[in-house]
């Protein structure tokens, strides 16, 4: 495996350690405060407010209503 096989290899598993991260937020927040807003996203992750836009969007889609 040459260095660029290993980068793609580490970068996919930072991504899924960066979503992960993110599920269990958003999972805390909803156990202990029963809601998500975009600003928690924004403030927990410093994402912008369209990122934060997208990310509350798709705890809806997947998520009961709260």
């Amino acid at each position: 495996m040459g260095y660029r096989e290993a980068r793609v290899d580490n970068d996919k598993s930072e991504l899924r350690w960066g979503v992960e991260q993110r599920l269990e937020f958003i999972e805390f927040r909803l156990f202990w405060e029963g809601h998500v807003n975009r600003s928690d996203l924004m403030d927990q992750f410093g994402v912008s407010v369209y990122r934060g836009t997208v990310m509350r969007q798709r705890v809806a889609l997947v998520m009961p209503p709260f």
